[in-house]
C-alpha cells in the first residue's frame, strides 16, 4: 500500500526480485502538479536486500542499514515532493518553504502529540495562513518564545519550542533546508517541579473507593502505580508482551534512539492485577478499550476527591509513583534507572530525592524531651 501524505503524491518503497536472487530496492512515486496531471516513475537506489520486505516483517540484521538508508532517502524525497507539487521549486533556495504545510505532512506520517501542539501555538501566534522558512528570523523567535511561555507552563513551553527545532534539524540533515533559525537561540533552563506522588497509603485508599466510571481506568492506574510503565506503552500493552512474569516491550518514547528491548520482571501486586483480568487471545490488548489521557486524567482526579486524596492526580503520577515507592522500599538507584528506562541516571535520582525530602520531613515529626530541671 501507498503511504498517503497528501492526495498530491504519494511514495512508497518497493522491491525488484533479480537473477541473482536479490532484490533491488526501488521508490514508486507518484505526483500530481497544480494543474492536476498526474505522473508515475520508478527510482532505483541501487540499494541491494535479500528479501521483500512488503512481504516479510522481521528485517535480517545484514539489510538493516540498507533498510535505514532506503528509509532516509524516501524521507527526503517526500520532503522535496512536498515543493513540487505546490509550485516551490527543488532548488537550494529553500527560503519560500512553508513551515507550517511542511511539518503538517510530517504529522500526517507519523502523529507527534508535542509537535502538533507546537504547531497549534506557533499558527496562532504568526496569524497567517501560511509562514514561509524565510520570514523567520531572530525577532520571531524571541516574540515567539515570549508569547508561548506567557500562554503554558514553562518547561511545556520548552518541550514544544525544542520540538519545533528538532524537526527543522531533520529536514536540514535532509538537505531540504539549509539553517534552522531556531538552532542559535539560547531557551533559559527547565524549572524543577514537585511531582506528584502517592503513598502506599493513598494507593490503599483508591483501591478501597468505589467508583462508577471504565473499571479499566482502575485497572490500568494501579497496575502502572507497581509496573512503571507509561501511560503510551499501558495503552499498546497486549498480553503477547507478558512472559515469564516479566513484561517484554519495546517501549515507544526509547526505541527508535536505543533499538533496543526492555525487559521489566512484574511485581507481586502486578501479577494480582493480571491475574483479575480475563483475556481471549495472545494479540489481546491487557488495558482494551482504554480511553484516552485527558478522559482518563479527568477520572482520576474524581477517584482521588472520593478517596479523600487532595493530589492533583494525572496518569503519569503512578509512574512517579512507582519510582518512589521502589526506593523508599530499597531498590537501589541503577536498578530502578533500568526498570524505568531511563537513559540517564540524573532522571532517576528525582525519585530518590524525593524519599529523601520525606524522611527528612518525617523526622521531624519525632517528640522532642523536656528538660525536668
Amino acid at each position: 500500500m501507498f503511504l498517503n501524505l497528501n492526495r498530491d503524491f504519494m511514495i512508497q518503497i518497493r522491491y525488484k526480485e533479480l537473477a541473482s536472487g536479490k532484490y533491488s530496492v526501488y521508490l514508486d512515486i507518484y505526483t500530481k502538479d497544480l494543474n492536476g496531471h498526474s505522473r508515475r516513475q520508478y527510482d532505483f537506489l541501487g540499494i541491494y536486500v535479500s528479501c521483500d520486505y512488503n512481504k516479510v516483517k522481521r528485517i535480517k540484521d545484514e539489510d538493516k542499514e540498507k533498510i535505514r538508508r532506503a528509509n532516509a532517502i524516501k524521507a527526503k524525497r517526500e520532503l522535496e515532493t512536498i515543493d513540487v507539487t505546490h509550485g516551490l521549486p527543488r532548488t537550494k533556495e529553500t527560503s519560500k518553504i512553508d513551515l507550517f504545510f511542511a511539518i503538517e505532512q510530517i504529522l500526517k506520517k507519523e502523529f507527534d502529540a508535542n509537535l502538533r501542539s507546537a504547531l497549534k501555538y506557533l499558527k496562532i501566534f504568526a496569524n497567517r495562513s501560511k509562514l514561509p522558512i524565510g520570514d523567520i528570523d531572530d525577532n520571531f523567535i524571541d516574540d515567539f518564545w515570549k508569547y508561548l511561555s506567557n500562554q503554558i507552563a514553562h518547561n511545556t513551553a520548552i518541550t514544544y519550542f525544542k520540538r519545533l527545532r528538532s524537526y527543522i534539524n531533520k529536514a536540514i540533515k535532509s538537505k531540504i533546508l539549509s539553517n534552522n533559525p531556531f538552532k542559535e537561540y539560547q531557551l533559559p533552563s527547565i524549572q524543577e517541579v514537585e511531582r506528584e506522588v502517592l503513598s502506599f497509603n493513598e494507593i490503599q485508599k483508591l483501591q478501597n473507593t468505589k467508583t462508577n466510571f471504565n473499571p479499566v481506568i482502575r485497572q490500568a492506574f494501579l497496575f502502572s502505580c507497581f509496573s512503571g510503565l507509561r501511560f503510551s506503552d499501558i495503552r499498546n500493552l497486549t498480553w503477547d508482551n507478558i512472559k515469564d512474569n516479566q513484561i517484554v516491550i519495546k517501549q515507544k518514547k526509547t526505541f527508535e534512539k536505543t533499538g533496543k528491548i526492555f525487559y521489566y520482571p512484574l511485581s507481586e501486586q502486578a501479577k494480582i492485577i493480571l491475574s483479575e483480568m480475563e483475556h481471549y487471545q495472545s494479540d489481546d490488548k491487557v488495558f482494551s478499550d482504554f480511553p484516552t489521557n485527558s478522559h482518563v486524567n479527568l477520572k482520576l482526579k474524581e477517584w482521588a476527591s472520593s478517596a479523600g486524596i487532595d493530589k492533583n492526580l494525572s496518569f503519569h503520577t503512578s509512574r512517579h509513583t512507582f519510582g518512589t515507592l521502589g526506593i523508599s522500599s530499597g531498590i537501589d538507584l541503577y536498578s530502578m534507572q533500568k526498570l524505568l528506562g531511563h537513559a540517564k541516571i540524573e532522571m532517576t535520582q528525582h525519585y530518590a530525592k524525593i524519599v529523601n525530602e520525606k524522611l527528612r520531613a518525617d523526622v521531624m515529626k519525632f517528640p522532642t524531651l523536656k528538660k525536668l530541671m
